[in-house]
């Protein structure tokens, strides 16, 4: 607030942050391209995360749950860019699910040499069900590693007549996107945008493929 002398009229003071950071602009990338600063823009924003990761399979009759895909990282900042300047954008596919084995990990989005982020790790399965690491970003202002995928169950001395129920885990979390729950007999996609994929489990003598994390974006204002 601003007075007057007399302490009896003001205006109110727009906040420093509301005109040193608004942007006019906002792209959100979703396929890998080459962007070029236009002209009059001297700062970008940028947020982006990798893939997520993909979960592991549910084989039948073995004596395991697998693991879900980790969330991917994210970073986020404020860059000095020229106009004209073009910059290469890669955008981090989801990682696959396994079909009889773990998860894949997911890819690495990038926005020229300014910012990276990682992919989440893949869940795995057998008799190390762990679930995926959560991937790593650097370059931004603000770097977050991903929700790590939840780990899965595995039966030591299991036998065919073995009754495994196990509740369902859940794939990582990212800032833009969330991990899926797992499903009875049904593995299902990471949401949004680098959430890690849940795995399926309790689908008996059956083998039920895991399922693929969310892929990676980067939202860009100028």
């Amino acid at each position: 607030l601003i007075y007057n002398a007399l302490g009896s009229v003001f205006v109110l003071a727009a906040p420093a942050f509301a005109t040193s950071n608004s942007f006019a602009h906002m792209a959100v990338l979703t396929a890998s391209t080459t962007w070029t600063v236009p002209g009059g823009v001297t700062r970008i924003r940028l947020r982006g995360v990798g893939g997520g990761g993909g979960s592991a399979a549910f084989v039948g009759g073995m004596a395991d749950m697998p693991g879900c895909g980790g969330g991917a990282g994210y970073f986020e900042g404020i860059y000095a860019v020229t106009p004209g300047t073009a910059y290469a954008v890669t955008i981090g596919a989801g990682g696959a699910g396994g079909t009889t084995l773990g998860g894949s990990t997911g890819g690495t989005t990038s926005f020229g040499a300014l910012a990276t982020a990682t992919g989440g790790a893949g869940g795995n399965n057998g008799s190390n069900p762990a679930g995926g690491a959560g991937g790593i970003a650097s370059g931004g202002q603000i770097n977050v590693q991903g929700g790590d995928g939840t780990d899965g169950l595995y039966i030591n001395g299991y036998t065919s007549s073995t009754n495994i129920q196990s509740g369902p885990g859940v794939g990582g979390n990212t800032p833009l996107g969330n991990g899926a729950r797992s499903g009875v007999s049904n593995a299902i996609p990471g949401r949004g945008y680098g959430g890690g994929a849940g795995a399926p489990y309790d689908a008996g003598s059956t083998t039920v493929a895991g399922a693929s994390g969310a892929p990676g974006a980067i939202i860009l204002e100028y």
